[in-house]
């Protein structure tokens, strides 16, 4: 398995590990006739309100405007404000065993889409990490090959947001892969024992002010590492898709 670069304990269950490589221009929130992670792949966990309480639940089938999923909150009668927080108690295997279980007893239903919140609470700092492909590098004036971390600032948005622009920038946005743990990264030990999920991010960024402030050579130094922090910061310069994919397979997601 290919070891991921992970900054100590800044990677926690409430902040995202953005991995920089771009799936295209679209937007985050597109994903009618999206195919969902088959059971003996996985989960795909996503979150709405019932009562005023983040519910979790296992979505088993996207239908465009709606889903239909397993309220495993209801089952386990258990409520944490971040999804991985379910496997505190339970491992993935048994998780899928009951979400089989109540799609085979008729206790899943239909949800529409609108209904769904943003997949987790975040504590509004990430890990990023930038030029990780051999052609970034090279138009970024960057060591191929030679990927390094900064930080963005940013709550997380739901999937379908407003985004405003900044006056006087040139505001751009990729889709992104991030990597969220369900507790502290101090070593591949830790990282092989945790569980990980993967959701699809927006990066928002100003490019004005980022190409105003780097140069060839400078993009690894410490003003480089700043400029792009300032650059892809901000209340709404993150968000994130209605899904958490937690795979028996992680491996199959890094490549």
């Amino acid at each position: 398995m290919r070891r991921l670069p992970i900054v100590g304990d800044l990677v926690k269950l409430s902040s995202i590990l953005v991995i920089a490589v771009c799936v295209g221009p679209i937007a985050v929130s597109a994903q009618d006739d999206a195919g969902i992670l088959p059971l003996d792949q996985g989960l795909t966990l996503a979150r709405t309100m019932v009562a005023g309480t983040p519910h979790v639940l296992a979505v088993v089938r996207d239908k465009g405007e709606a889903v239909t999923a397993v309220d495993l909150s209801a089952v386990l009668v258990t409520y944490p404000s971040q999804p991985l927080d379910l496997f505190a108690g339970i491992s993935l295997a048994e998780l899928v065993k009951l979400v089989g279980n109540a799609v085979s007893s008729g206790k899943a239903f239909d949800l529409d889409k609108s209904d769904l919140i943003r997949p987790m609470d975040t504590r509004g700092q990430h890990v990023a990490t930038a030029v990780n492909y051999p052609a970034h590098a090279v138009e970024a004036g960057a060591p191929p090959r030679q990927p390094f971390l900064f930080a963005k600032f940013a709550p997380g948005g739901p999937s379908v947001a407003q985004v405003a622009d900044t006056p006087g920038g040139l505001f751009d946005y990729e889709v992104e892969l991030g990597v969220v743990v369900d507790r502290q990264i101090a070593s591949a030990t830790d990282l092989d024992d945790a569980v990980i999920g993967f959701v699809l991010v927006t990066d928002m960024t100003d490019r004005y002010s980022l190409v105003g402030n780097l140069y060839p050579g400078v993009v690894k130094s410490d003003a480089g590492v700043a400029s792009l922090a300032i650059a892809k910061s901000g209340p709404d310069r993150m968000q994130m898709a209605d899904y958490v994919v937690v795979p028996f397979d992680r491996a199959a997601f890094q490549d």
